[in-house]
């Protein structure tokens, strides 16, 4: 099957890029074709694994996509962003070649009557949304690829008993606040090692990174949101759901509710504050313990859950059902999935 994998964002570090990245890679190694197309390329890194693997990252606005349709050069498209699906949607009603979309988040909008063949809901909360709507979908989570997100089998000795903590993910300005908390929460202590695997930080030492399982390994303790948290727990740490709200500590109790809101913040909604982070920071710096069962159990359930592999077969099945039905009106009208 030919596929194209389409946001209309430029393609740089991102959940949603990642998403596409690690979805792009098992597709081709379950033989299929793969485009991962964006409007603009800001970096190419992210991507490498992909292409590496025999992904075409490329440079292509709808119309560009409009013309592989025509020319058969694909067989469906998949859409991860709202103006992303209305492209689809559209050069799906021109040509016929399917338009699959995938709703990250529950305020992104749905496209129009007629302008999906098949949607994807990547959490509990979306797919409850859509099923209220009366809407037909898929509900596929975000895998992890564990081939790369694993365990150190050799983790080396500490020169310091501090618990290494890392912030992790893209920073929007709505997660500004809660960085700003988390570094106020950790400033005055010295059993505490922070660092931000992001693109902003308070302090000013924001270092991004493309192989982030290389940081997350060497990590105790991870703060993050979505596939972040997934790809922490999947390294064997411990990890608290930090974004735009606080959920705190990923723990055996919560994890099945917490997941339901694709670890973003929204099962608590609790403003970030350094009074909220801080009692949990503390648990794990001063409790061994707690903190050694955090890691085996995300490092477990990860496995258990979260395979990328998995994703992958799910979602083709997805592209093959579109494929071989005629189109439907997927969606009832375009707009937003919930108040959020």
């Amino acid at each position: 099957m030919r596929i194209a994998l389409y946001a209309d964002r430029p393609a740089s570090y991102g959940g949603i890029e990642t998403h596409m990245a690690t979805l792009a890679k098992e597709l081709v190694l379950l033989g299929h074709q793969v485009r991962l197309c964006f409007p603009r390329i800001v970096q190419t890194e992210l991507f490498a694994d992909a292409v590496q693997h025999g992904a075409v990252l490329e440079a292509a606005d709808p119309e560009r996509l409009r013309q592989l349709a025509s020319r058969d050069r694909i067989d469906v498209l998949h859409a991860h962003s709202f103006r992303a699906s209305l492209a689809a949607g559209e050069i799906m009603r021109r040509t016929g070649v399917p338009a699959v979309v995938t709703l990250h988040s529950p305020g992104q909008r749905l496209p129009g009557p007629g302008r999906a063949a098949a949607l994807i809901a990547v959490s509990g909360e979306i797919s409850d949304i859509l099923a209220r709507q009366g809407l037909a979908h898929a509900r596929i989570e975000n895998g992890v690829d564990l081939r790369r997100f694993h365990p150190d089998p050799a983790p080396k000795p500490r020169s310091k008993p501090r618990l290494r903590l890392v912030y992790l993910g893209r920073v929007s300005p709505a997660k500004v606040e809660g960085l700003r908390e988390l570094h106020r929460a950790v400033a005055f202590r010295r059993d505490v090692e922070l660092r931000y695997v992001s693109d902003w930080a308070p302090d000013g030492k924001a270092r991004p990174a493309t192989a982030v399982e290389d940081q997350l390994r060497r990590a105790d303790a991870v703060l993050a949101t979505g596939r972040g948290v997934r790809e922490a727990m999947a390294c064997g740490c411990a990890a608290l759901v930090l974004g735009s709200y606080w959920d705190g500590p990923v723990t055996p109790e919560n994890v099945d509710r917490l997941e339901w809101f694709n670890f973003s913040g929204r099962e608590s909604r609790q403003r970030p504050t350094a009074e909220r982070m801080a009692p949990a920071i503390r648990e794990l710096a001063q409790n061994p313990r707690r903190l050694l069962e955090l890691k085996a159990f995300g490092a477990r359930l990860a496995k258990a859950r979260w395979d990328a592999r998995e994703m992958a077969r799910r979602t083709l099945a997805v592209y093959q059902e579109a494929c071989s039905a005629p189109p439907r009106a997927a969606a009832a009208g375009s707009r937003g999935l919930a108040n959020t």
